[in-house]
C-alpha cells in the first residue's frame, strides 16, 4: 500500500506544494520517490545505498564500506561530463594529484610533484634541469616495450619504432637487446652485452669475432674511435678484387694509401710503396699501383738520415766503401755467431784482411780475443797505428807489449801499465794495538809503468799500548830491487804524537812495501820512531813515490 499524498497541513516536512498532485510516494518496497526540488542540508546514505539519477538510474553514487563510487550510464549510452573553468584533483591531504586548467595545461602530479605535463606542442615529462628518471616503460619480463612512430594511416605508427626485449623473451638472442627501426625494418640495435650493430644482428659480421671495449663516433671534430681488449679494433675486408682499402686524403686530395695486393698488403703513396710479402717473409719497395719499383726507392737521404741499423742476419748491399772512392778499403766480412756470442769485422787491403774487430762475449779465446773482451786484430804481424794529421801519435806494436809513443818502437820505452786504485795504510809496531777512524783512514794509489804514486791518510781513534818501532804497511806493490828503488815519503801533516819531535822521515826499502819511520837528524843520532808516541788523536797524511823494477 502506498502514500498517494502529504497534505500541506504536515509543514514540518518541508513541503509547500498546495497542488493535488502526489509529492512524495513510498512504494511497497520502501522506496521513496520525490516529485519535484529537495532542498536538504545533509542527507546521509548507508554502505551500499546508492543516490540514482535519471529515468534509468543511468548515475549512481554510493559507497560499499571500502571505496566510494560514481558509475556513469549502465547502458553504456551516454558520457559522464563534468565542466568547469579548472578542474583539481587532490587526496585528503589537499596535494594535488590532477590539474586541469581551462586552455591551458594537463598536468598529472607524483607526491605533489608534477611529472607530466602537456604543452601547446606535445607533452612534457620530468622537470627541466632535473636528474629525476623522465620516462620508465614496465612490462613483463618477456615482454616487448616498444616506442613507435608514424601518422594516422594504415600501419602509420610502425613507420618508426625503439623497442627493447625483456630478460625472459621468447627469442633468446633478442633478451634485453634495444632495436631500432624504420620503414618496418630494422637497422640498428644494441645487444644485452653492449655491441653496437649496423646493418645486421650478427656479432661475427667480416667472419671474425668481434669483441671490444668502445666504440665513439665525434660527429662535431670528425673522430672515430675504436677500441678493444686483446682483440682486434678494426676490420677492413675488400671482397673482390685487389685495391685500396683506406685512403688517406687531406682537403680532399689523397696523400697516401693502404691497398690490398695478391692476399697481402702494401702502404705507401704514388711510386712509394712498401709490399709486406708474407708468403716470402719480405718486405720489397712497389708502387702503389702494384707494380714492383726494385732499385728506386732510398731509405733516408743526405740531409736526412735514420739513426741506428739493427740486423741479425745478412746484410746484402752492392758496395760498402771506407775512404774515398780512389783509396777504397772494401768491408769484406762481417761476422756474427749468435749462438757463440761472437762477432769479427775485416777490413781488405788488396784481397787480404789487413785488420779485424773481435768481439767475444761467450766461449774459448776467439782470434786471440779472451771472452767477454773486444780486440782490434792485425793477423799479418802488423802494428796498429794512431795519429791525427797524417802523424803518428801512438801505436800498439807486434811482438811487443804496451804502447809506443811518437814512433819510438824500442820494448823498454812502450807503455805497458796503467793502473787505479785504493789501499789501506795501517801502523805496524811490536806490541799493543791501535784503532781507526775508518772514515777518514784511507789511501789510493796510480801505476803508470813501473811508477807507483800513492797518498794516505791515518787518523786514529783509540790506542791500546802501543811500543816497539813503528812502520806503516799495505803499500800496493813491492819497491824495485836494488838501492836505488829506496823512496822516501813526503809529509803532509803529522800531530797529536805525545813526544814532539823536529824531524820524522820515512822511507820504503827495496823489495819492500812497509814505510819504515825515524827520527833525529841525519847522521847517528837518528832513531826509529817508538809506537808509544802514538795517541788516541793522532793524524798522519803523507804521499810516496816509488818505482817497481827497471
Amino acid at each position: 500500500m502506498a502514500i498517494q499524498k502529504i497534505k500541506r497541513t504536515m509543514l514540518d516536512t518541508g513541503i509547500t506544494d498546495s497542488s493535488d498532485a502526489n509529492a512524495i510516494t513510498i512504494d511497497s518496497s520502501e522506496n521513496v520517490t520525490i516529485a519535484g526540488t529537495l532542498a536538504v542540508g545533509t542527507a546521509t546514505f548507508a554502505d551500499n545505498a546508492k543516490a540514482k539519477f535519471g529515468a534509468g538510474s543511468d548515475l549512481q553514487i554510493y559507497h560499499n564500506g571500502s571505496n566510494a563510487s560514481i558509475i556513469s550510464d549502465n547502458n553504456n549510452a551516454s558520457d559522464l561530463l563534468i565542466q568547469s573553468n579548472n578542474i583539481v584533483l587532490e587526496n585528503n591531504s589537499g596535494h594535488n594529484m590532477i590539474h586541469m586548467t581551462s586552455g591551458g595545461a594537463v598536468q598529472l602530479y607524483h607526491n605533489n610533484v608534477s611529472k607530466v605535463k602537456t604543452t601547446a606542442t606535445g607533452a612534457q615529462i620530468g622537470l627541466n634541469n632535473s636528474t629525476i628518471t623522465r620516462l620508465q616503460l614496465y612490462g613483463a619480463t618477456n615482454a616487448e616495450h616498444q616506442i613507435k612512430f608514424g601518422n594516422d594511416g594504415t600501419n602509420g605508427e610502425k613507420d618508426g619504432a625503439i623497442r627493447y626485449f625483456g630478460e625472459a623473451h621468447g627469442t633468446t638472442a633478442n633478451r634485453r637487446a634495444m632495436t631500432f627501426s624504420t620503414a618496418q625494418t630494422e637497422r640498428m640495435r644494441i645487444d644485452s652485452s653492449g655491441n653496437v650493430l649496423i646493418g645486421t644482428t650478427s656479432t661475427t659480421v667480416g667472419g671474425l669475432t668481434s669483441a671490444g671495449v668502445g666504440f665513439r663516433v665525434d660527429a662535431a671534430n670528425g673522430i672515430l674511435q675504436t677500441a678493444s681488449n686483446s682483440n682486434i679494433t678494426a676490420i677492413f675486408n675488400r671482397t673482390n678484387t685487389d685495391g685500396q682499402l683506406i685512403s688517406f686524403r687531406n682537403a680532399g686530395t689523397e696523400d697516401g694509401a693502404i691497398s690490398t695486393l695478391s692476399g697481402r698488403i702494401a702502404i705507401g703513396s704514388g711510386n712509394t710503396g712498401l709490399f709486406f710479402d708474407s708468403i716470402r717473409q719480405v718486405l720489397t719497395p712497389h708502387t702503389m699501383t702494384g707494380n714492383t719499383y726494385s732499385a728506386n726507392i732510398d731509405l733516408g737521404r743526405d740531409a736526412i738520415k735514420f739513426k741506428d741499423l739493427y740486423l741479425s742476419g745478412t746484410a746484402n748491399a752492392g758496395n760498402l766503401i771506407l775512404g774515398s772512392s780512389t783509396n777504397a778499403y772494401t768491408l769484406a766480412r762481417l761476422d756474427h755467431e749468435n749462438s757463440g756470442g761472437k762477432a769479427e769485422l775485416q777490413l781488405n787491403a788488396h784481397g787480404s784482411a789487413s785488420f779485424s774487430m773481435i768481439s767475444n762475449f761467450t766461449g774459448s779465446t776467439y782470434n786471440g780475443v779472451a771472452t767477454s773482451k773486444f780486440g782490434l786484430m792485425t793477423p799479418h804481424g802488423h802494428d796498429i797505428v794512431f795519429g791525427t794529421n797524417n802523424t803518428e801519435r801512438f801505436r800498439i806494436s807486434s811482438g811487443k807489449t804496451g804502447i809506443a809513443f811518437q814512433s819510438d818502437t824500442a820494448q823498454a820505452n812502450h807503455l805497458d801499465d796503467y793502473e787505479e786504485g785504493t789501499w789501506t795504510p795501517a801502523f805496524n809496531m811490536s806490541s799493543g794495538s791501535v784503532g781507526y777512524d775508518t772514515t777518514n783512514s784511507t789511501g789510493s794509489y796510480t801505476k803508470v809503468g813501473s811508477l807507483v804514486c800513492v797518498v794516505a791518510a791515518i787518523n786514529l781513534s783509540s790506542v791500546s799500548s802501543p811500543s816497539g818501532n813503528l812502520a806503516i804497511s799495505g803499500l800496493p806493490y813491492n819497491a824495485g830491487p836494488g838501492e836505488k828503488f829506496v823512496s822516501g815519503i813526503s809529509i803532509a801533516l803529522l800531530r797529536n804524537l805525545s813526544t814532539n819531535f823536529t824531524i820524522v822521515r820515512g822511507y820504503v826499502s827495496n823489495n819492500g812495501n812497509v814505510i819504515t819511520l825515524h827520527t833525529g837528524a841525519t847522521g847517528t843520532g837518528h832513531a826509529p820512531l817508538n809506537a808509544n808516541t802514538l795517541q788516541a788523536n793522532t793524524q798522519f797524511y803523507f804521499q810516496l813515490s816509488y818505482n817497481t823494477d827497471e
